[in-house]
C-alpha cells in the first residue's frame, strides 16, 4: 500500500516538524509506492486529496493488472516508433521500404516530437483529415493510420499508456480502382512488338497470371515444358533501385506449381533454347539483354513503354495488367470465383471478389434466366407435360459456381 507524507522542507530539506521555516507548510505531499515489478516510486501532489486518490487508483490498477507507469507516457513517439519498427518481423524488403517511407514522410512529421500520452483521439482525427485534404489515395491514408496505430498499440502492450488514441477513427473507404483489362488481341499486339527476347515473358504473364517478381525470379530448373508447368518457389526483389535479391513469394498460397496452356509450352521451349541456359538449372529463365536479372524500372522504361506506344495502348497500362487480363479471360470463359482464385493463387477468395467482382456483373441475369427455366420445367411436370426444357448452357453457367 502506498504511503503519503509531506515532502521535505524545500529550504532546509528537513522533514515536517523538524524545522520552523514557513516554506515547510507549503511543501507538496509525497506519495511513495511500489510498482508491480517491486520498484520504489515517488510522486508529489499539491493537495492531499489528490495524493489519496492517486494511491487508491494505483492500488486498484495493480490488482486489475492495468497499471501504467506515468513516466512511460512521456516517451516521445519517434523514439518508441523506432523501437516498434525494430521488433517487426516477417516483412518483405519492399514492404519495409514502403513503410519506412510513409513513416518518415507522413507519420513522424505529425507525431514524432509528441509524447505518447499527449496524443488524443482528436489529434488523430485531425491528422487523418489533413492526409485526405493533401490528396492522398484512400489506401495510402489507411496504411499511414495502420503504421501510427501499431506504434500506439505497442505502447499499450508495454504499459506506457493506458489506451491507444487510434480508436473509433473514421477512415476513407478502401475502394480499389477497377483493374485495367486487356483483350486477347491487345496482348497479341504487345507480344508482337516487344523485342523477341521478351515475347515469352509477356505471354507467360498473360496466360498464367503470374506476378512480375515471380517471373523475374523463375529459374530454368523449375520449368517442366513436357508437363506444362513450373514451380514458383522464390521471387526477385528490387528495393529502391538497389541490388536485386531473392526471397519467398508474396504469400504461402503464392508458392506452388503453375500450369500453362499447350501453346505456351512451345513458346517457352524456344525461349529457353535461344535466350537462356538449358543445362544450368540455376539460370534465370527471363533475363535482360545482357543476361542479368530483370529490373522492373529498366524494363518499364526500355521495353514496356515503347511497346505500349507501338501497340497503340495507353501509357497507364502496367505489366500487372497482364495478370488482370488472365483473370478477366477466365471469368469470361465461365470460370467460377474459386477457380479464378486458385489460378491466381489468391490467399482468400474474397480478394478475387474485391479485385475482379466488377467483371462478374452478368451473373445476376444468368441466375434469373436459370430460375425462369426451373419454373417452366416445374410447371410442365405438374401439368403432365412430357417436354424437357433444356437449361441455359452459356459460357458462364451459373450452376458451376456452387462447386
Amino acid at each position: 500500500m502506498g504511503s503519503i507524507r509531506r515532502a521535505p522542507c524545500p529550504r532546509c530539506r528537513k522533514a515536517k516538524g523538524k524545522c520552523r521555516h514557513p516554506e515547510a507548510k507549503r511543501a507538496p505531499y509525497e506519495v511513495r509506492y511500489r510498482d508491480p515489478a517491486g520498484s520504489q516510486r515517488t510522486r508529489t501532489f499539491a493537495a492531499k486529496s489528490d495524493a489519496s486518490a492517486f494511491v487508491a487508483t494505483v492500488e486498484a490498477d495493480k490488482l486489475r493488472g492495468t497499471y501504467v507507469d506515468p513516466a512511460g507516457a512521456r516517451v516521445l513517439f519517434a523514439e518508441w516508433a523506432a523501437h516498434a519498427e525494430a521488433t517487426r518481423v516477417n516483412r518483405r524488403p519492399t514492404t519495409r521500404s514502403r513503410d519506412a517511407a510513409l513513416m518518415r514522410s507522413r507519420v513522424l512529421p505529425a507525431f514524432g516530437d509528441c509524447q505518447l500520452g499527449a496524443v488524443d483521439v482528436i489529434d488523430v482525427k485531425a491528422w487523418i483529415a489533413a492526409l485526405e485534404a493533401a490528396g492522398l489515395a484512400p489506401s495510402t491514408v489507411r496504411k499511414c493510420y495502420q503504421l501510427a496505430a501499431r506504434v500506439f498499440d505497442e505502447a499499450v502492450d508495454a504499459s506506457l499508456i493506458p489506451v491507444s488514441p487510434c480508436r473509433r477513427i473514421s477512415l476513407p473507404p478502401d475502394e480499389r480502382p477497377k483493374a485495367s483489362v486487356l483483350t486477347g488481341e491487345e496482348v497479341e499486339r504487345l507480344a508482337e512488338v516487344v523485342p523477341a527476347r521478351f515475347r515469352a515473358l509477356v505471354l507467360t504473364a498473360a496466360y498464367t497470371g503470374c506476378r512480375w517478381g515471380e517471373l523475374a525470379g523463375l529459374r530454368v530448373g523449375r520449368l517442366d515444358v513436357l508437363r506444362r508447368r513450373f514451380e514458383v518457389a522464390e521471387v526477385l526483389i528490387e528495393v529502391d533501385g538497389g541490388a536485386v535479391t531473392f526471397g519467398p513469394p508474396k504469400t504461402a498460397k503464392s508458392r506452388g506449381v503453375v500450369t500453362f496452356p499447350a501453346f505456351l509450352a512451345d513458346e517457352l521451349a524456344a525461349h529457353v533454347a535461344t535466350y537462356s541456359t538449358p543445362d544450368d538449372p540455376a539460370a534465370l529463365l527471363f533475363t535482360s539483354e545482357h543476361g542479368a536479372p530483370l529490373r522492373r524500372s529498366n524494363f518499364r522504361r526500355r521495353v514496356w513503354q515503347p511497346a505500349l506506344r507501338e501497340a497503340g495502348l495507353p501509357a497507364s497500362v502496367t505489366f500487372h495488367a497482364l495478370r488482370h487480363a488472365c483473370a478477366s479471360w477466365l471469368i469470361d470463359a465461365g470460370a467460377n470465383p474459386l477457380e479464378v482464385a486458385e489460378k491466381l493463387r489468391h490467399a482468400r477468395v474474397t480478394t478475387t471478389f474485391q479485385v475482379y467482382g466488377h467483371l462478374m456483373d452478368g451473373t445476376a441475369s444468368r441466375v434469373d434466366e436459370l430460375l425462369d427455366h426451373t419454373r417452366e420445367r416445374a410447371r410442365n411436370a405438374s401439368s403432365g407435360g412430357g417436354d424437357v426444357v433444356e437449361l441455359p448452357t452459356s459460357g458462364n453457367d451459373p450452376r458451376r459456381t456452387g462447386r
